[in-house]
C-alpha cells in the first residue's frame, strides 16, 4: 500500500500560530505522517554567498519550543512527526523524536550530514529533484558503505522529484520511477509539486511505495 506524507515544510512562513493551525487541519484530514523543515538561515545558506537568502530563511525559522507543541499535537493524534533537518546540531537535538530521516533535494550531496544519519541506522528517504543520476548512484553507494543496513530495501526510499514550485505537468517525469526501480533495490516514491492531482494517481498506478505532497 502506498504511504502518504503531507509536507507542511515552510508553509507556516515563520508564524507560530499558523504552523499549529496547519498541523491541526492536517491531522483532522486523517493523514498519518506530517513532514516539516527544520533549519536556521545560516545552516541552510552561506551568509557570505547570499546574505539576503539567509535573512529570508531566518524569517521562516521557528523555535524548538514551537516544534515541541507540534510534536505534542502529533503524538496525541498518533501521527508521525517527520522532518528534513539541515544541520548536525539540529539533527542531534531532534533525533530522539524522529523515526526516520528525510533528505531534501538540496541536501542530497551533503555527505557530512548524510553520514551522521546513516551511522544512526534509521530509515532514510531521499528526494532527488536537484540531482543527476550519477549523483543519486553516488549517495546510495555512500550510504550503504557507511552502514550495511541500507542494503535492506525497507531502510531506504528514493523519491522522484522535480524541484519547481509549482511544477508543470511537462516536467514531472514519472518515467524516472521505473528507472529507480530497475537501478536500486530500495523503496521508490514520488514527491509531488504540481497543482494537478493526476501525477499522484499515475504514480500510484505505477506501484510507488510513498507519495509526499505539499500541504
Amino acid at each position: 500500500m502506498t504511504e502518504f506524507i503531507a509536507e507542511i515544510g515552510g508553509n507556516h512562513q515563520g508564524d507560530e500560530e499558523r504552523i499549529l493551525c496547519l498541523t491541526k487541519d492536517a491531522i483532522s484530514s486523517g493523514i498519518k505522517v506530517l513532514k516539516y523543515q527544520i533549519y536556521t538561515g545560516e545552516s541552510l545558506v552561506s551568509k557570505i554567498y547570499d546574505p539576503q537568502r539567509v535573512e529570508h530563511f531566518t524569517s521562516f525559522t521557528l523555535s524548538s519550543s514551537v516544534y515541541k507543541q507540534v510534536i505534542d499535537l502529533c503524538d496525541h493524534a498518533d501521527v508521525e512527526f517527520m522532518a528534513s533537518i539541515w544541520s548536525k546540531t539540529l539533527l542531534n537535538e531532534f533525533d530522539p523524536i524522529i523515526k526516520r530521516y528525510k533528505v531534501g533535494s538540496g541536501d542530497l550531496t551533503n555527505y557530512p550530514l548524510i553520514k551522521v544519519m546513516a551511522k544512526k541506522g534509521k530509515p532514510i528517504v531521499l528526494s532527488t529533484g536537484l540531482s543527476s543520476l550519477s549523483e543519486v548512484d553516488s549517495v546510495i553507494d555512500f550510504i550503504r558503505a557507511t552502514n550495511k543496513i541500507y542494503f535492506e530495501p525497507q531502510f531506504l526510499t528514493i523519491l522522484q522529484c522535480t524541484s519547481v514550485y509549482p511544477c508543470p505537468l511537462s516536467e514531472v517525469n514519472l518515467s524516472v520511477i521505473e528507472e529507480y526501480k530497475r537501478r536500486y533495490d530500495t523503496l521508490v516514491g514520488y514527491s509531488h509539486h504540481t497543482i494537478q492531482y493526476s501525477p499522484i494517481y499515475a504514480a500510484i498506478s505505477m506501484g510507488v511505495d510513498m507519495i509526499e505532497f505539499h500541504y
